[in-house]
């Protein structure tokens, strides 16, 4: 799958995600909420990778892998909806970092 359909898959299933807010709650999520949401996500990402070297407390590694794509999810949906191209701000992030470490 490309980052390009990453993306795309990302946001038809954060609509579908809209539509369940809006039935249990009565609107949608506000950018700031899904800003929040990826945070606790990527926390989450911090603990059980802590917990699986044993350098936290806890007998809960979740799921690792699930929450890291859950995390690439949230950061394409967030990209999206604030005008960026998550494909090419990818890219260009790789691209520059490679020219800066090979210099």
């Amino acid at each position: 799958m490309t980052l390009d359909e990453v993306s795309d898959k990302s946001l038809k299933i954060r609509e579908l995600y809209h539509e369940l807010e809006i039935l249990y709650h009565a609107k949608k999520w506000s950018p700031q909420e899904d800003v929040l949401g990826f945070l606790t996500d990527a926390s989450l990402v911090g603990r059980y990778v802590m917990s699986k070297q044993e350098r936290w407390s806890s007998d809960d590694e979740g799921d690792l892998a699930h929450k890291i794509g859950e995390c690439v999810w949230w950061l394409a949906v967030i990209a999206s909806k604030n005008g960026v191209d998550f494909s090419q701000s990818v890219c260009d992030f790789l691209n520059e970092k490679m020219t800066h470490l090979n210099k």
